[in-house]
Protein backbone atom coordinates (compact mmCIF):
# COMPACT_ATOMS: atom_id res chain seq x y z
CA UNK A 1 0.00 0.00 0.00
CA UNK A 2 2.79 2.44 0.91
CA UNK A 3 4.17 2.28 -2.63
CA UNK A 4 1.02 3.89 -3.99
CA UNK A 5 0.65 6.69 -1.43
CA UNK A 6 1.31 9.98 -3.25
CA UNK A 7 3.65 12.68 -1.96
CA UNK A 8 2.89 16.38 -1.82
CA UNK A 9 4.59 17.05 -5.18
CA UNK A 10 2.37 14.54 -7.00
CA UNK A 11 -0.82 16.01 -5.55
CA UNK A 12 0.39 19.55 -6.20
CA UNK A 13 1.01 18.66 -9.83
CA UNK A 14 -2.60 17.48 -10.16
CA UNK A 15 -3.90 20.64 -8.49
CA UNK A 16 -1.84 22.76 -10.88
CA UNK A 17 -3.26 20.88 -13.88
CA UNK A 18 -6.92 21.48 -12.97
CA UNK A 19 -8.88 23.14 -15.77
CA UNK A 20 -9.73 26.80 -15.37
CA UNK A 21 -13.22 28.09 -14.64
CA UNK A 22 -14.65 24.65 -13.92
CA UNK A 23 -17.85 24.51 -11.87
CA UNK A 24 -17.53 22.87 -8.46
CA UNK A 25 -19.89 20.67 -6.51
CA UNK A 26 -20.92 20.93 -2.87
CA UNK A 27 -17.34 21.97 -2.14
CA UNK A 28 -17.18 25.81 -2.30
CA UNK A 29 -13.45 25.77 -3.22
CA UNK A 30 -12.99 27.06 -6.80
CA UNK A 31 -10.53 25.22 -9.04
CA UNK A 32 -8.90 28.53 -10.05
CA UNK A 33 -7.84 29.16 -6.46
CA UNK A 34 -6.36 25.66 -6.13
CA UNK A 35 -4.38 26.22 -9.33
CA UNK A 36 -2.82 29.33 -7.84
CA UNK A 37 -1.72 27.62 -4.61
CA UNK A 38 -1.21 23.94 -5.49
CA UNK A 39 1.41 23.16 -2.83
CA UNK A 40 -0.66 24.57 0.02
CA UNK A 41 -3.75 22.68 -1.10
CA UNK A 42 -1.72 19.47 -1.54
CA UNK A 43 -0.25 19.74 1.97
CA UNK A 44 -3.76 19.99 3.43
CA UNK A 45 -5.14 17.17 1.28
CA UNK A 46 -2.38 14.58 1.73
CA UNK A 47 -3.23 13.49 5.33
CA UNK A 48 -6.81 12.78 4.25
CA UNK A 49 -5.57 10.84 1.21
CA UNK A 50 -3.17 8.77 3.33
CA UNK A 51 -5.91 7.93 5.84
CA UNK A 52 -8.36 7.04 3.05
CA UNK A 53 -5.88 4.74 1.34
CA UNK A 54 -4.77 2.96 4.50
CA UNK A 55 -8.39 2.37 5.59
CA UNK A 56 -9.65 1.71 2.03
CA UNK A 57 -12.51 4.04 2.88
CA UNK A 58 -13.04 7.49 1.42
CA UNK A 59 -14.80 10.41 3.11
CA UNK A 60 -18.50 10.30 2.32
CA UNK A 61 -18.21 13.78 0.83
CA UNK A 62 -16.00 12.40 -1.96
CA UNK A 63 -18.54 9.75 -2.96
CA UNK A 64 -20.95 12.15 -4.63
CA UNK A 65 -21.70 15.67 -5.75
CA UNK A 66 -24.17 17.86 -7.58
CA UNK A 67 -25.82 16.22 -10.61
CA UNK A 68 -26.14 18.70 -13.46
CA UNK A 69 -28.18 17.87 -16.56
CA UNK A 70 -26.99 18.75 -20.06
CA UNK A 71 -29.35 18.59 -23.03
CA UNK A 72 -28.14 16.25 -25.79
CA UNK A 73 -27.80 18.13 -29.08
CA UNK A 74 -30.99 19.76 -30.36
CA UNK A 75 -33.44 17.64 -28.35
CA UNK A 76 -36.74 19.08 -27.14
CA UNK A 77 -35.90 18.34 -23.52
CA UNK A 78 -39.25 16.81 -22.54
CA UNK A 79 -37.79 13.39 -21.67
CA UNK A 80 -35.16 12.40 -19.11
CA UNK A 81 -33.39 10.27 -21.73
CA UNK A 82 -32.69 13.43 -23.76
CA UNK A 83 -30.36 14.71 -21.06
CA UNK A 84 -26.82 13.77 -20.15
CA UNK A 85 -26.06 13.97 -16.43
CA UNK A 86 -22.64 15.09 -15.22
CA UNK A 87 -21.50 14.97 -11.60
CA UNK A 88 -19.88 18.10 -10.14
CA UNK A 89 -17.62 16.88 -7.34
CA UNK A 90 -15.57 18.10 -4.43
CA UNK A 91 -12.22 19.45 -5.64
CA UNK A 92 -10.16 17.41 -3.17
CA UNK A 93 -11.96 14.19 -4.05
CA UNK A 94 -11.50 14.87 -7.72
CA UNK A 95 -7.74 15.33 -7.24
CA UNK A 96 -7.52 12.01 -5.38
CA UNK A 97 -9.48 10.23 -8.09
CA UNK A 98 -7.25 11.79 -10.75
CA UNK A 99 -4.28 10.29 -8.94
CA UNK A 100 -5.92 6.83 -8.89
CA UNK A 101 -6.67 7.24 -12.58
CA UNK A 102 -2.98 7.87 -13.27
CA UNK A 103 -2.12 4.67 -11.42
CA UNK A 104 -4.29 2.43 -13.64
CA UNK A 105 -3.85 4.17 -17.02
CA UNK A 106 -1.01 1.86 -18.06
CA UNK A 107 -3.21 -1.18 -17.44
CA UNK A 108 -6.13 0.07 -19.55
CA UNK A 109 -3.74 1.00 -22.37
CA UNK A 110 -2.57 -2.60 -22.64
CA UNK A 111 -6.00 -4.19 -22.02
CA UNK A 112 -8.16 -2.38 -24.57
CA UNK A 113 -8.51 -3.53 -28.17
CA UNK A 114 -6.46 -1.72 -30.80
CA UNK A 115 -9.67 -0.28 -32.28
CA UNK A 116 -10.97 1.23 -29.02
CA UNK A 117 -10.84 5.02 -28.99
CA UNK A 118 -11.23 7.69 -26.35
CA UNK A 119 -8.88 9.54 -24.03
CA UNK A 120 -6.70 6.45 -23.89
CA UNK A 121 -3.65 6.45 -26.16
CA UNK A 122 -4.84 9.84 -27.53
CA UNK A 123 -7.43 8.35 -29.89
CA UNK A 124 -10.26 10.83 -30.40
CA UNK A 125 -13.55 10.72 -32.29
CA UNK A 126 -11.68 11.54 -35.50
CA UNK A 127 -9.66 8.36 -35.00
CA UNK A 128 -12.88 6.35 -34.63
CA UNK A 129 -14.21 7.91 -37.84
CA UNK A 130 -10.95 7.11 -39.60
CA UNK A 131 -11.35 3.40 -38.84
CA UNK A 132 -14.75 3.37 -40.54
CA UNK A 133 -13.57 5.44 -43.47
CA UNK A 134 -10.56 3.16 -44.03
CA UNK A 135 -12.63 -0.02 -44.12
CA UNK A 136 -15.30 1.50 -46.36
CA UNK A 137 -12.75 2.92 -48.81
CA UNK A 138 -10.72 -0.30 -48.83
CA UNK A 139 -13.84 -2.33 -49.57
CA UNK A 140 -14.89 0.02 -52.37
CA UNK A 141 -11.39 -0.15 -53.87
CA UNK A 142 -11.55 -3.96 -53.78
CA UNK A 143 -15.10 -3.85 -55.23
CA UNK A 144 -16.44 -5.83 -52.30
CA UNK A 145 -19.70 -5.55 -50.37
CA UNK A 146 -19.52 -4.26 -46.82
CA UNK A 147 -21.73 -3.40 -43.89
CA UNK A 148 -21.68 -1.91 -40.41
CA UNK A 149 -23.72 -2.54 -37.27
CA UNK A 150 -23.97 0.49 -34.97
CA UNK A 151 -24.79 -0.17 -31.32
CA UNK A 152 -25.41 2.40 -28.60
CA UNK A 153 -25.59 1.29 -24.95
CA UNK A 154 -28.54 2.75 -23.02
CA UNK A 155 -27.73 4.52 -19.73
CA UNK A 156 -24.22 3.14 -20.10
CA UNK A 157 -22.37 4.55 -17.08
CA UNK A 158 -25.36 4.11 -14.77
CA UNK A 159 -25.84 0.44 -15.75
CA UNK A 160 -22.34 -0.74 -14.80
CA UNK A 161 -22.35 -3.57 -12.25
CA UNK A 162 -19.24 -3.34 -10.09
CA UNK A 163 -18.52 -7.05 -9.91
CA UNK A 164 -17.78 -7.19 -13.65
CA UNK A 165 -14.92 -4.70 -13.15
CA UNK A 166 -13.60 -4.92 -9.59
CA UNK A 167 -14.02 -8.62 -8.90
CA UNK A 168 -16.06 -8.54 -5.70
CA UNK A 169 -17.82 -11.90 -5.87
CA UNK A 170 -21.60 -11.34 -5.75
CA UNK A 171 -24.09 -13.61 -4.02
CA UNK A 172 -26.68 -15.53 -6.00
CA UNK A 173 -29.35 -13.35 -4.40
CA UNK A 174 -27.64 -10.18 -5.66
CA UNK A 175 -27.23 -11.65 -9.15
CA UNK A 176 -30.90 -12.69 -9.30
CA UNK A 177 -32.04 -9.29 -8.02
CA UNK A 178 -30.05 -7.34 -10.62
CA UNK A 179 -31.08 -9.70 -13.43
CA UNK A 180 -34.77 -9.29 -12.52
CA UNK A 181 -34.46 -5.49 -12.77
CA UNK A 182 -32.87 -5.69 -16.23
CA UNK A 183 -35.93 -7.41 -17.71
CA UNK A 184 -34.12 -9.94 -19.89
CA UNK A 185 -35.56 -13.39 -20.60
CA UNK A 186 -34.77 -16.25 -18.24
CA UNK A 187 -32.98 -18.20 -20.98
CA UNK A 188 -29.84 -16.04 -20.60
CA UNK A 189 -29.74 -16.08 -16.79
CA UNK A 190 -27.10 -18.83 -16.64
CA UNK A 191 -24.77 -16.89 -18.95
CA UNK A 192 -25.35 -13.71 -16.92
CA UNK A 193 -24.52 -15.57 -13.72
CA UNK A 194 -21.44 -17.18 -15.30
CA UNK A 195 -20.11 -13.79 -16.42
CA UNK A 196 -20.86 -12.33 -12.97
CA UNK A 197 -18.72 -15.00 -11.33
CA UNK A 198 -15.96 -14.98 -13.97
CA UNK A 199 -12.66 -13.09 -13.36
CA UNK A 200 -13.29 -9.34 -13.36
CA UNK A 201 -11.85 -6.89 -15.87
CA UNK A 202 -9.29 -5.56 -13.37
CA UNK A 203 -8.01 -9.08 -12.76
CA UNK A 204 -7.77 -9.81 -16.49
CA UNK A 205 -5.91 -6.54 -17.09
CA UNK A 206 -3.41 -7.29 -14.32
CA UNK A 207 -4.39 -4.37 -12.07
CA UNK A 208 -2.69 -4.88 -8.66
CA UNK A 209 -5.02 -5.96 -5.87
CA UNK A 210 -4.20 -2.81 -3.88
CA UNK A 211 -5.45 -0.53 -6.64
CA UNK A 212 -8.40 -2.86 -7.14
CA UNK A 213 -9.45 -2.40 -3.51
CA UNK A 214 -8.91 1.37 -3.54
CA UNK A 215 -10.96 1.98 -6.67
CA UNK A 216 -13.64 -0.49 -5.59
CA UNK A 217 -13.97 1.39 -2.29
CA UNK A 218 -14.42 4.63 -4.23
CA UNK A 219 -17.44 3.06 -5.96
CA UNK A 220 -18.94 1.21 -3.01
CA UNK A 221 -21.72 3.77 -2.76
CA UNK A 222 -22.40 7.06 -4.52
CA UNK A 223 -24.86 9.89 -4.04
CA UNK A 224 -25.91 13.07 -5.76
CA UNK A 225 -27.98 16.13 -5.07
CA UNK A 226 -29.82 18.16 -7.68
CA UNK A 227 -32.27 20.99 -8.00
CA UNK A 228 -35.80 20.14 -6.84
CA UNK A 229 -34.63 17.18 -4.73
CA UNK A 230 -34.87 17.72 -0.97
CA UNK A 231 -32.71 14.75 -0.04
CA UNK A 232 -29.89 13.03 -1.92
CA UNK A 233 -30.18 10.06 -4.27
CA UNK A 234 -28.02 7.03 -3.41
CA UNK A 235 -26.73 4.37 -5.83
CA UNK A 236 -24.75 1.16 -5.38
CA UNK A 237 -24.02 0.57 -9.08
CA UNK A 238 -22.63 2.51 -12.01
CA UNK A 239 -19.58 4.66 -12.64
CA UNK A 240 -19.93 8.41 -12.17
CA UNK A 241 -19.95 10.52 -15.36
CA UNK A 242 -17.84 13.59 -14.66
CA UNK A 243 -15.64 11.81 -12.14
CA UNK A 244 -12.00 11.23 -13.23
CA UNK A 245 -12.53 7.49 -12.72
CA UNK A 246 -15.93 7.36 -14.46
CA UNK A 247 -14.92 6.81 -18.07
CA UNK A 248 -11.85 4.68 -17.38
CA UNK A 249 -13.80 2.24 -15.17
CA UNK A 250 -16.46 1.96 -17.86
CA UNK A 251 -13.72 1.40 -20.46
CA UNK A 252 -12.55 -1.67 -18.50
CA UNK A 253 -16.08 -3.10 -18.69
CA UNK A 254 -16.48 -2.38 -22.42
CA UNK A 255 -13.03 -3.85 -23.11
CA UNK A 256 -14.06 -7.04 -21.32
CA UNK A 257 -17.27 -7.24 -23.38
CA UNK A 258 -15.44 -6.61 -26.66
CA UNK A 259 -12.74 -9.18 -25.83
CA UNK A 260 -15.49 -11.77 -25.34
CA UNK A 261 -17.14 -10.75 -28.63
CA UNK A 262 -13.77 -10.93 -30.36
CA UNK A 263 -13.23 -14.49 -29.17
CA UNK A 264 -16.71 -15.54 -30.33
CA UNK A 265 -16.24 -13.92 -33.73
CA UNK A 266 -12.92 -15.71 -34.14
CA UNK A 267 -14.63 -18.98 -33.24
CA UNK A 268 -17.23 -18.27 -35.97
CA UNK A 269 -14.49 -17.41 -38.45
CA UNK A 270 -15.71 -13.84 -38.83
CA UNK A 271 -12.84 -11.51 -39.68
CA UNK A 272 -11.71 -8.99 -42.26
CA UNK A 273 -8.80 -9.80 -44.59
CA UNK A 274 -6.56 -6.93 -45.67
CA UNK A 275 -3.28 -6.51 -47.54
CA UNK A 276 -1.12 -5.16 -44.76
CA UNK A 277 2.35 -3.74 -45.38
CA UNK A 278 3.91 -1.16 -43.09
CA UNK A 279 5.97 0.36 -45.92
CA UNK A 280 3.64 0.17 -48.90
CA UNK A 281 0.42 0.88 -47.05
CA UNK A 282 -2.96 -0.80 -46.96
CA UNK A 283 -3.16 -1.41 -50.71
CA UNK A 284 0.51 -2.23 -51.25
CA UNK A 285 1.87 -5.68 -52.17
CA UNK A 286 1.89 -7.95 -49.15
CA UNK A 287 0.69 -11.34 -48.05
CA UNK A 288 -2.97 -11.68 -47.05
CA UNK A 289 -3.33 -11.79 -43.28
CA UNK A 290 -6.39 -11.93 -41.04
CA UNK A 291 -6.80 -8.72 -39.06
CA UNK A 292 -9.49 -8.39 -36.40
CA UNK A 293 -11.05 -5.23 -37.65
CA UNK A 294 -14.57 -6.02 -36.56
CA UNK A 295 -15.29 -3.45 -33.88
CA UNK A 296 -14.60 0.25 -33.41
CA UNK A 297 -15.50 1.67 -30.00
CA UNK A 298 -15.70 5.12 -28.45
CA UNK A 299 -17.08 5.09 -24.88
CA UNK A 300 -20.60 3.60 -25.20
CA UNK A 301 -20.77 3.86 -29.01
CA UNK A 302 -19.81 0.73 -30.94
CA UNK A 303 -19.71 -0.17 -34.61
CA UNK A 304 -19.08 -3.69 -35.92
CA UNK A 305 -17.75 -3.97 -39.47
CA UNK A 306 -17.61 -6.71 -42.06
CA UNK A 307 -16.73 -6.99 -45.77
CA UNK A 308 -16.88 -9.84 -48.24
CA UNK A 309 -17.04 -10.51 -51.97
CA UNK A 310 -20.53 -11.96 -51.56
CA UNK A 311 -23.31 -9.49 -50.60
CA UNK A 312 -25.43 -12.34 -49.23
CA UNK A 313 -22.61 -13.36 -46.90
CA UNK A 314 -22.32 -9.76 -45.70
CA UNK A 315 -26.00 -9.56 -44.71
CA UNK A 316 -26.02 -13.00 -43.08
CA UNK A 317 -22.83 -12.16 -41.18
CA UNK A 318 -24.35 -8.91 -39.94
CA UNK A 319 -27.21 -10.97 -38.51
CA UNK A 320 -24.68 -13.17 -36.69
CA UNK A 321 -22.77 -10.09 -35.48
CA UNK A 322 -25.96 -8.55 -34.11
CA UNK A 323 -26.93 -11.74 -32.29
CA UNK A 324 -23.49 -12.20 -30.72
CA UNK A 325 -23.09 -8.54 -29.75
CA UNK A 326 -26.58 -8.00 -28.25
CA UNK A 327 -26.31 -11.20 -26.23
CA UNK A 328 -22.81 -10.43 -24.95
CA UNK A 329 -23.83 -6.95 -23.83
CA UNK A 330 -26.85 -8.49 -22.07
CA UNK A 331 -24.61 -11.05 -20.33
CA UNK A 332 -22.88 -8.02 -18.75
CA UNK A 333 -26.09 -6.23 -17.75
CA UNK A 334 -26.02 -3.71 -20.62
CA UNK A 335 -28.96 -2.92 -22.90
CA UNK A 336 -28.61 -1.57 -26.43
CA UNK A 337 -31.24 0.78 -27.82
CA UNK A 338 -32.58 -0.13 -31.26
CA UNK A 339 -33.63 2.64 -33.64
CA UNK A 340 -32.43 4.80 -36.57
CA UNK A 341 -30.23 6.90 -34.24
CA UNK A 342 -29.35 4.05 -31.86
CA UNK A 343 -28.78 0.48 -33.07
CA UNK A 344 -28.82 0.43 -36.86
CA UNK A 345 -27.30 -1.36 -39.85
CA UNK A 346 -25.72 0.23 -42.91
CA UNK A 347 -24.78 -1.74 -46.03
CA UNK A 348 -23.24 -1.26 -49.48
CA UNK A 349 -24.00 -4.32 -51.59
CA UNK A 350 -22.39 -4.88 -54.98
CA UNK A 351 -22.28 -7.85 -57.33
CA UNK A 352 -24.72 -10.05 -59.19
CA UNK A 353 -26.32 -11.50 -56.04
CA UNK A 354 -27.02 -8.14 -54.37
CA UNK A 355 -30.77 -8.45 -55.06
CA UNK A 356 -30.82 -11.85 -53.33
CA UNK A 357 -29.07 -10.27 -50.36
CA UNK A 358 -31.57 -7.40 -50.22
CA UNK A 359 -34.38 -9.96 -50.13
CA UNK A 360 -33.29 -10.73 -46.56
CA UNK A 361 -34.42 -7.24 -45.52
CA UNK A 362 -38.00 -6.54 -44.41
CA UNK A 363 -39.87 -3.41 -45.54
CA UNK A 364 -42.64 -1.79 -43.53
CA UNK A 365 -44.08 1.67 -44.25
CA UNK A 366 -40.99 2.84 -46.16
CA UNK A 367 -38.73 1.58 -43.35
CA UNK A 368 -36.24 -1.21 -44.04
CA UNK A 369 -35.29 -3.61 -41.24
CA UNK A 370 -33.16 -6.68 -40.77
CA UNK A 371 -34.58 -9.30 -38.43
CA UNK A 372 -31.92 -10.37 -35.94
CA UNK A 373 -33.47 -12.72 -33.36
CA UNK A 374 -31.37 -13.39 -30.28
CA UNK A 375 -31.90 -14.48 -26.71
CA UNK A 376 -31.54 -10.96 -25.32
CA UNK A 377 -34.15 -9.57 -27.73
CA UNK A 378 -35.99 -12.36 -29.62
CA UNK A 379 -38.01 -9.89 -31.72
CA UNK A 380 -35.14 -7.56 -32.64
CA UNK A 381 -35.75 -5.64 -35.86
CA UNK A 382 -32.71 -3.51 -36.61
CA UNK A 383 -33.34 -0.60 -39.03
CA UNK A 384 -31.25 -0.44 -42.20
CA UNK A 385 -30.18 3.17 -42.83
CA UNK A 386 -28.32 5.07 -45.53
CA UNK A 387 -26.59 7.42 -43.08
CA UNK A 388 -25.74 7.32 -39.38
CA UNK A 389 -24.38 9.86 -36.95
CA UNK A 390 -21.50 8.10 -35.21
CA UNK A 391 -19.60 10.01 -32.48
CA UNK A 392 -20.58 13.35 -34.00
CA UNK A 393 -19.73 12.35 -37.59
CA UNK A 394 -22.30 11.51 -40.28
CA UNK A 395 -21.29 8.30 -42.00
CA UNK A 396 -22.68 7.24 -45.38
CA UNK A 397 -22.06 4.03 -47.27
CA UNK A 398 -20.91 5.91 -50.40
CA UNK A 399 -18.38 7.98 -48.40
CA UNK A 400 -19.87 11.28 -49.59
CA UNK A 401 -19.67 13.73 -46.70
CA UNK A 402 -22.07 16.46 -47.85
CA UNK A 403 -24.50 15.62 -45.04
CA UNK A 404 -21.79 16.04 -42.43
CA UNK A 405 -20.68 19.37 -43.90
CA UNK A 406 -24.21 20.78 -43.63
CA UNK A 407 -24.49 19.42 -40.09
CA UNK A 408 -21.24 21.12 -39.03
CA UNK A 409 -22.33 24.40 -40.66
CA UNK A 410 -25.52 24.18 -38.59
CA UNK A 411 -23.46 23.73 -35.41
CA UNK A 412 -21.42 26.82 -36.32
CA UNK A 413 -24.57 28.82 -37.00
CA UNK A 414 -25.98 27.81 -33.62
CA UNK A 415 -22.76 28.91 -31.91
CA UNK A 416 -22.88 32.25 -33.77
CA UNK A 417 -26.48 32.81 -32.69
CA UNK A 418 -25.56 32.18 -29.07
CA UNK A 419 -22.65 34.62 -29.22
CA UNK A 420 -25.02 37.16 -30.77
CA UNK A 421 -24.58 40.77 -31.71
CA UNK A 422 -23.65 41.70 -28.14
CA UNK A 423 -20.38 39.80 -28.49
CA UNK A 424 -19.29 39.47 -32.11
CA UNK A 425 -21.31 42.42 -33.34
CA UNK A 426 -20.11 44.78 -30.62
CA UNK A 427 -18.04 47.53 -32.27
CA UNK A 428 -16.57 48.52 -28.90
CA UNK A 429 -15.05 45.08 -28.34
CA UNK A 430 -11.39 44.76 -29.30
CA UNK A 431 -10.74 43.10 -32.63
CA UNK A 432 -8.36 40.56 -31.06
CA UNK A 433 -11.04 39.51 -28.57
CA UNK A 434 -13.65 39.06 -31.29
CA UNK A 435 -11.16 37.08 -33.35
CA UNK A 436 -10.49 34.65 -30.50
CA UNK A 437 -14.21 34.22 -29.88
CA UNK A 438 -14.75 33.57 -33.59
CA UNK A 439 -12.58 30.47 -33.24
CA UNK A 440 -15.49 28.82 -31.37
CA UNK A 441 -17.84 28.53 -34.40
CA UNK A 442 -14.88 27.87 -36.71
CA UNK A 443 -13.81 24.91 -34.53
CA UNK A 444 -17.35 23.53 -34.61
CA UNK A 445 -17.55 23.97 -38.36
CA UNK A 446 -14.26 22.23 -39.16
CA UNK A 447 -14.32 19.57 -36.43
CA UNK A 448 -14.53 16.69 -38.92
CA UNK A 449 -12.68 18.32 -41.83
CA UNK A 450 -9.89 15.73 -41.69
CA UNK A 451 -12.43 13.01 -42.62
CA UNK A 452 -14.26 14.79 -45.43
CA UNK A 453 -13.98 13.56 -48.99
CA UNK A 454 -16.01 13.53 -52.22
CA UNK A 455 -17.75 16.82 -51.43
CA UNK A 456 -20.18 18.28 -53.94
CA UNK A 457 -19.73 21.76 -55.41
CA UNK A 458 -22.76 22.97 -53.43
CA UNK A 459 -21.32 21.69 -50.12
CA UNK A 460 -17.96 23.36 -50.79
CA UNK A 461 -19.72 26.62 -51.68
CA UNK A 462 -21.85 26.46 -48.50
CA UNK A 463 -18.74 25.84 -46.41
CA UNK A 464 -16.94 28.76 -48.04
CA UNK A 465 -19.90 31.08 -47.43
CA UNK A 466 -20.21 30.05 -43.78
CA UNK A 467 -16.49 30.45 -43.15
CA UNK A 468 -16.42 33.91 -44.71
CA UNK A 469 -19.53 34.94 -42.80
CA UNK A 470 -17.84 34.28 -39.48
CA UNK A 471 -14.83 36.47 -40.23
CA UNK A 472 -16.95 39.09 -41.96
CA UNK A 473 -18.81 39.48 -38.68
CA UNK A 474 -15.50 39.79 -36.82
CA UNK A 475 -14.02 42.34 -39.21
CA UNK A 476 -17.20 44.42 -39.59
CA UNK A 477 -18.95 44.35 -36.18
CA UNK A 478 -21.52 46.91 -37.27
CA UNK A 479 -23.02 44.38 -39.67
CA UNK A 480 -24.64 41.48 -37.80
CA UNK A 481 -26.07 39.08 -40.37
CA UNK A 482 -25.05 35.44 -39.84
CA UNK A 483 -26.82 34.31 -43.01
CA UNK A 484 -25.34 30.85 -43.49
Amino acid sequence: MEAYIPDVAQLAGIYASLKKNKAGGEDPTPANLARQFPVQFAENLRPIVVSSMLDCKEPLFWAGGVAHELLKGFQSGNKASQYRFVLLEDTGGKVYHKYLRQCITTYIDTYILCTMCGVFLRRGTDFAGLFLKTLFEASRAMKESYGALFLDVSAAFESLQHWFVFGSRPSDTAIASVFARLGFGQDIFQEFRAESLAPAAFCRAGVPSVLNKLIASAHRVSWFSTGGLQNVAVATQGSKAGDPLGDIVFAFLIARVLHNIKNKLNAEGIGNNFNVNTQNGLFGPACICNVLYNCVNYADDNVFLYKNESPTVVVETLQKLTKIALEEFAFHGLKCSIGPEKAAIMTSLVGKSRNSARALFECDHKTVHLRCPNRANPMALVPVVKEYKHVGYYVTTQMVNNRDVYFRIGKAKDAMSQLGSKVLGNAKAQCTSREKIALIPIAKMLANASLWCNLSTHAISALDTAYNNVYRTVGFPGVWAPAF
